[in-house]
């Protein structure tokens, strides 16, 4: 199935240089797959905290896309 994912923020620079200018990103993926495990196919370090939203709508990372998803993360802030 396909999906669109969008990365904010430094999670960006782990596209590929060639989709670093694109605002989505579209990706087919299996139909059982969770948003954690499309990050973690991008190499994007499980340690780095990230927050996720399907279609505006905060999600779980564990969560399942389904067909045409608009899937964005972003890096939490951490501070002091």
């Amino acid at each position: 199935m396909r999906i669109e994912l969008k990365l904010l923020a430094h999670l960006r620079g782990y596209l590929p240089d060639s989709e670093k200018n694109k605002e989505w990103l579209l990706l087919n993926v299996e139909e059982t797959v969770s948003i954690r495990e499309v990050i973690a196919s991008l190499g994007i370090p499980s340690y780095i905290p990230k927050i996720a939203f399907i279609n505006d709508t905060k999600s779980n990372m564990d969560d399942t896309p389904e067909e045409g998803d608009q899937v964005t993360v972003c890096a939490m802030s951490q501070g002091g």
